[in-house]
């Protein structure tokens, strides 16, 4: 009788801690697929950048004027035969 009681005793404790403890492991589960989910976002939108500039890199490479002109841009150069009309 005290080892049938002793036994009930355990499982029911056991059934309270796995019953605390079920809905915040699920929800901590939740949190983390969440976060996955919004890395590969992030990762997809950082793939797809790279290829954009890949690209455009690839043009350049190909585009001599391009390239001056960027490089211009960029550098605020002017060639000697253009006059800054400000």
């Amino acid at each position: 009788m005290l080892r049938r009681g002793a036994l009930l005793a355990i499982l029911g404790f056991a059934c309270v801690v796995f019953g605390l403890r079920v809905p915040q492991a699920y929800m901590s589960l939740r949190a983390k697929q969440e976060k996955v989910r919004e890395l590969e976002q992030r990762n997809e939108q950082l793939r797809q950048e790279n290829a954009k500039r890949r690209q455009w890199i690839e043009d350049l490479t190909k585009n001599s004027s391009e390239q001056e002109s960027v490089l211009r841009e960029r550098y605020h150069k002017q060639r000697n035969t253009e006059t800054d009309n400000n």
